[in-house]
């Protein structure tokens, strides 16, 4: 018996993410998961809905792309008959490995208090029956202390002056990451259409955007690969196997020598991919940040002088105007194929990208 004849096969671009899911999964994590399959191969299985919306296994389906599975094998179910995935040709060792890796990537992941406060006041039956009072009152309390605000003075207290508030520190980065909306979309600026994979979460935008820039400016190992894990997994169904790729990354608008969040997650991106990761453009730092009232103090953009043929994924990682995109591409397009991708998007057409 075929896999096709097992049930019906889709694609993994098929399914759509749980925007509530209440599960909040490390870059460490899903990299755990996608390098088991690619070891022993893929052998979880996920819960969808007749809508293809995952219900459970949101982890498992970013850790397949990530790992270059595109193929979904959707068996119907009725909930009267427990269905077992049978995986063959594993050795004794690459059995134990299998087991190892399914337990503990499950460690690596933690419930998102504010989700649960959310169903919890929402009434969901299974509330009472997953979590004890105790347990339940813990979390809840978690997203109380996180959606705390310095108090306000009290009702009737003479105050001059109000009083200045404490600055608060910004969420844990692994939170942030999981309030950006994964929402593939096509953009356009001026001549240029490209691509962008997250939208900030208006509800959120302001807090995680202190967050990011915080976390770009450290450039830490959890964001870039956050970044390369999100651009790898929803560009390799589209690239497959495009002969003579190379990836490129705008010069850095603000940056002091440090580590730059595109360049470090271009790295990544071309490893995965198997590709060069070329430096396309000339260096032009300031001391300034990276925003669009600081463009007119930038040096003119330049291309260095020997840059290889062939289909190029220009890549950023936050972009607020897509100026920066648009200018890049525009200097690259020379005949050849330049696909420019932005990790972080500000605006767009909403439009869902296709084939994503």
């Amino acid at each position: 018996m075929t896999v096709r004849d097992a049930g019906e096969v889709i694609s993994i671009t098929d399914l759509v993410p749980d925007e509530h899911n209440a599960r909040v999964h490390s870059a460490r994590g899903v990299g755990l998961i996608a390098d088991g399959m690619g070891k022993v191969g893929a052998a979880r299985s996920i819960v969808i809905d007749e809508g293809c919306r995952v219900l459970a296994g949101n982890a498992t389906v970013r850790a397949a792309a990530q790992a270059g599975i595109s193929r979904i094998l959707v068996v119907d179910a009725d909930g009267r008959t427990l269905v077992a995935v049978r995986r063959r040709g594993l050795d004794e060792s690459g059995k134990r490995a299998l087991a190892y890796y399914d337990n503990r990537t499950g460690e690596l992941s933690s419930w998102d208090p504010e989700q649960i406060a959310a169903d919890a006041a929402q009434g969901l039956p299974a509330m009472s029956e997953l979590f004890s009072e105790a347990e339940l009152a813990e979390i809840l309390s978690r997203a109380e202390v996180q959606a705390a605000t310095p108090e306000a003075t009290e009702p009737g207290a003479e105050e001059a002056v109000a009083p200045e508030r404490e600055p608060q520190e910004p969420d844990p980065l692994g939170k942030v990451l999981s309030r950006l909306l994964v929402r593939p979309t096509w953009n356009r600026k001026r001549t240029v259409s490209f691509l962008s994979i997250r939208k900030w979460n208006a509800a959120t935008k302001a807090a995680d955007l202190a967050a990011l820039t915080a976390a770009k400016d450290e450039c830490g190992p959890d964001l870039v690969e956050t970044v390369a894990t999100d651009v790898v997994e929803h560009l390799r169904p589209l690239l497959g196997t495009c002969s003579g790729l190379w990836i490129a990354t705008p010069p850095p608008g603000y940056h002091s020598g440090g580590p730059h969040l595109a360049t470090e997650a271009a790295r990544v991106v071309a490893a995965r991919l198997g590709c060069a990761r070329v430096q396309a453009f000339a260096d032009r730092p300031r001391s300034s940040r990276s925003h669009p009232r600081h463009f007119q103090e930038r040096g003119e953009l330049a291309l260095w002088p020997e840059v290889p043929e062939g289909p190029c994924l220009l890549l950023d990682d936050i972009a607020t105007t897509g100026t920066t995109i648009e200018e890049c591409a525009r200097l690259l397009r020379r005949g050849e194929l330049v696909l420019p991708v932005v990790w972080l998007y500000e605006t767009g057409l909403d439009a869902a990208a296709p084939g994503i």
